[in-house]
């Protein structure tokens, strides 16, 4: 998340050049400039650092080398060469190196013709030059599924190649799922590095920010655009939710929203923490545009349950509540109907599995019907589940936008009548 090119790609070298002054080391980026600047200087300043060579006696630099991106030690065999991508790298041999931000921005990474120039530079000429058993490693921020880290996590899955370890620290952690794979073992709602990015700091920059460029920037998960069974770009985007316009006497002027409605997945089980429950809030414009305004996502009881749904209800002022007819749901519709501050609408299961009832909405989204905020701090979970979905882990979110997408356009189909609390047919 921060400071990897200080302590892997600038202190780590100086330090294994100083533990090993007869090997050469190879360094890689994005561009010559990028890898001068950012590599080859630094280090190069590092070890002519009097203080070094208290550490490292016997690790001085030729007195004759001056260039950033070559450079030898004064017993000329170890040494340095750093090189963008592109570059030539023929006549040199490595003994340890890696790569540090081979692409160099989110817009080489959406262009296919610059990800497959770095890749093929990576193994044809940066990989090569390495001598047998040679340790290497690569850093990156992940803008695109199909950059080289990912390329090479798909290579370890079908067994081809070298077999690579891969680690992420993403930024803090915030769910159970990621938690159970962190490398260090941290709890739900712990930052990185938190005497400098506080959990705060780190919410405030994933509201400011859009799902694509947190996921990059601060959970090492891209979120590909060209997703599954629901492509990214369908989406369309908002920066303000509809609403009603009045006079300055409050009276309706004009009305922009037709209804607010929450729909809920909940847990199957009515008692134990046993998935999540997803909730969100929708709202239909006149032009039977449909706007993704709030997403809840917790694992949570079933006093819980009830305080989530008719908290969201509540703060929207929803005209309609729609729960499936199952599990802790059916528990909440027993228990709630008539009591809640909207009237429940019972779903009925449906019989199709969950990949057969989100084709159904499928054209919906495709056509530019259903909006997504432009920035949300819910919004880089949500994204990341329905661009991943049917090979993702969860479905919850998925499960509440086909739900409520399916009644809407039903209800459409149906005519429109005063909502009691009857289901439409499902």
């Amino acid at each position: 998340m921060t400071h990897n090119t200080k302590f892997c790609s600038r202190y780590f070298v100086a330090w294994y050049l100083g533990k090993n002054p007869k090997h050469r080391y190879l360094q890689g980026g994005h561009s010559q400039d990028f890898c001068e600047k950012e590599f080859g200087a630094p280090v190069r300043s590092i070890i002519q650092d009097p203080r070094y060579t208290e550490v490292f006696s016997g690790t001085t630099l030729n007195s004759r080398s001056t260039a950033s991106s070559n450079w030898r030690l004064d017993n000329k065999k170890g040494g340095y060469v750093t090189k963008g991508v592109g570059q030539a790298l023929a006549g040199y041999r490595g003994h340890c190196g890696g790569g540090d931000d081979l692409i160099g921005s989110k817009e080489q990474a959406d262009s296919a013709i610059v990800r497959e120039k770095v890749w093929k530079w990576l193994w044809a000429d940066f990989r090569t030059r390495f001598l047998p058993h040679s340790p290497i490693f690569l850093i990156a921020t992940r803008w695109h599924e199909d950059d080289p880290i990912g390329r090479i996590e798909r290579y370890n899955k079908e067994g081809k190649g070298i077999p690579w370890e891969i680690i992420n620290f993403n930024g803090v952690i915030e769910n159970e799922a990621e938690a159970a794979i962190d490398p260090l073992g941290r709890d739900i709602g712990e930052p990185l590095w938190p005497s400098f990015y506080t959990y705060d700091m780190l919410m405030e920059l994933k509201d400011t920010l859009d799902a694509r460029d947190w996921n990059a920037l601060y959970k090492g998960k891209p979120t590909d655009d060209a997703g599954g069974a629901c492509k990214g770009g369908w989406f369309q985007r908002y920066e303000a939710l509809p609403k009603d316009e009045f006079t300055d006497g409050g009276n309706l002027l004009k009305k922009n929203r037709r209804r607010v409605v929450v729909s809920v997945d909940t847990a199957n089980k009515t008692t134990a923490r046993s998935k999540y429950t997803a909730i969100g809030v929708w709202i239909e414009d006149m032009n039977h545009r449909h706007y993704l305004a709030e997403v809840v996502r917790k694992k949570v009881e079933f006093n819980q349950l009830i305080t989530e749904i008719e908290g969201a209800a509540t703060r929207w002022n929803a005209s309609a509540i729609l729960v499936e007819d199952k599990g802790s749901g059916t528990q909440y519709i027993q228990a709630r109907q008539g009591q809640a501050p909207a009237p429940i609408i019972a779903i009925a299961p449906g019989a199709a599995d969950k990949e057969f009832r989100f084709d159904g909405i499928l054209p919906m989204i495709e056509s530019g019907q259903v909006y997504l905020p432009v920035r949300a701090r819910w919004l880089p979970e949500y994204e990341a589940e329905v661009v991943a979905f049917p090979n993702g882990t969860y479905s919850d979110q998925i499960d509440m936008t086909s739900q409520y997408l399916k009644w809407a356009r039903v209800g459409r189909q149906y005519g429109t009548k005063k909502m009691k609390g009857a289901g439409r047919p499902t």
